[in-house]
């Protein structure tokens, strides 16, 4: 079923679809009445509901369907899922800001990201430095100016200085 032609979704469920590992790491879909290569999983509500409404579309970017709930997957399907949207939502945990420097026009950030250094520019700071869900939670992220996203679960727990420093982006 292709929603080129059909005018509704399609719901994909265990028992009518399988994933497999295709070549290069992409995954693939096989349904009751068709294939498709190189999918890629979108989840709808990342931040409210990561384990439900992924959206599956396919090389071309058009929708093919949804999985309502990873839940209802089970075993190898399951740790595919899983495994392809741990790598394309991978997102570092900041735990220090060692430094935030603005240069014409972009801050540069050097921080402490899962034990690692990293270093990336954000451009327009207002924009690009906030709250995941105001009201919510209080985790911070930030996107920087290659798309990149990283995350600070809790600016509370961070130490004074790097408080200070993302609390002066923050909206």
């Amino acid at each position: 079923m292709n929603l080129s032609t059909d005018s509704q979704l399609i719901s994909i469920r265990p028992n009518t679809a399988r994933f497999s590992a295709g070549p290069g790491g992409y995954l693939n879909l096989t349904t009751k009445s068709d294939e498709y290569t190189c999918i890629r999983l979108k989840r709808a509500l990342p931040y409210k509901y990561p384990e439900k409404y992924i959206c599956v579309c396919d090389r071309e970017d058009k929708e093919i369907g949804i999985l309502s709930d990873l839940a209802e997957w089970t075993g190898p399907q399951r740790e595919l899922l899983e495994a392809e949207l741990k790598r394309l939502y991978y997102i570092p945990n900041i735990e220090k800001i060692l430094s935030a420097k603005d240069r014409m026009g972009y801050l540069y950030f050097e921080v402490l990201a899962d034990g690692n250094r990293k270093s990336f520019a954000v451009r327009d700071p207002s924009r690009s430095i906030r709250f995941i869900a105001p009201g919510q939670s209080s985790a911070v992220q930030i996107t920087d100016t290659e798309g990149n996203r990283y995350r600070i679960a809790n600016p509370a727990e961070l130490d004074g200085k790097s408080r200070r420093t993302v609390e002066t982006y923050l909206i």
